[in-house]
């Protein structure tokens, strides 16, 4: 097994713990990001907005610059009520 597949499985484990925390949301998005995972982090870093993730907090990690650049992203972004500056 890689490391890429190691990485997906613990992903799994995360996820099935069911997350309701900012950072741990915020976080399995920016992994699958790394990942090249890019439906999967959509999805997380929903959560984590729906959660109370900042655009600040967006905005200061450099690895999610494609991320934050992605069509869908800003449509999250525009559909949500709860995106803090």
């Amino acid at each position: 097994m890689d490391s890429t597949q190691k990485a997906y499985r613990l992903l799994d484990q995360v996820e099935n713990l069911r997350p309701k925390t900012v950072v741990v949301l915020f976080n399995l998005g920016d992994i699958y990001e790394q990942l090249g995972d890019r439906d999967r982090a959509l999805f997380w870093m929903k959560e984590a907005i729906d959660h109370g993730a900042t655009l600040a907090k967006f905005n200061s990690n450099p690895g999610l610059k494609n991320l934050i650049a992605d069509e869908r992203f800003k449509e999250i972004i525009k559909r949500s009520d709860s995106i803090h500056q």
